[in-house]
């Protein structure tokens, strides 16, 4: 990778990225009441109903969900949190934003580093429901604990 940037001019790895290209698949999916029966673990919601609030980047690092001047603060409360969610992605958002509304974003949800206040303000917010086309591994692993339900590939 080092010298791949080197030659590059910039930072990249030793490889070409192949181009996504989004394909859309429309699909019916029949519906039984069976079907529909599922264990709920004790402190998941078993139902989540609210806005769809899209942030649509790819790779949506921690330090945009959960900026860096709060991170190792003692002093930090829920309320606080729930007001600098995102701050860094778009300063707006907790304003526009309310509790139940759902997350859904693009590729590797939370990527840069094992930060767990990144999740730890999105429960202070009162969001239910993360939704990605994928997550970053550690990011995945504090939604859950913090019983965030997660929908994506990871």
């Amino acid at each position: 990778m080092v010298a791949a940037s080197a030659v590059a001019g910039y930072i990249r790895g030793h490889f070409k990225v192949a181009e996504r290209t989004v394909e859309r698949v429309y699909k019916e999916f029949p519906v039984s009441a069976a079907s529909e029966r599922v264990e709920i673990l004790p402190g998941f919601p078993e139902r989540v109903k609210g806005r769809l609030v899209f942030l649509p980047q790819d790779n949506l690092n921690t330090d945009a969900i959960y900026g860096k001047d709060y991170t190792y603060r003692d002093d930090v409360t829920p309320e606080t949190m729930a007001k600098v969610v995102m701050e860094n992605y778009d300063p707006q958002f907790a304003a526009k934003t309310k509790a139940g509304d759902v997350v859904v974003s693009g590729f590797n949800f939370g990527t840069g580093s094992s930060r767990e206040q990144a999740v730890t303000c999105l429960k202070a917010k009162g969001i239910p429901l993360v939704i990605a086309a994928s997550f970053f591994a550690d990011v995945f692993a504090q939604c859950l604990q913090q019983r965030i339900p997660v929908r994506g590939s990871s």
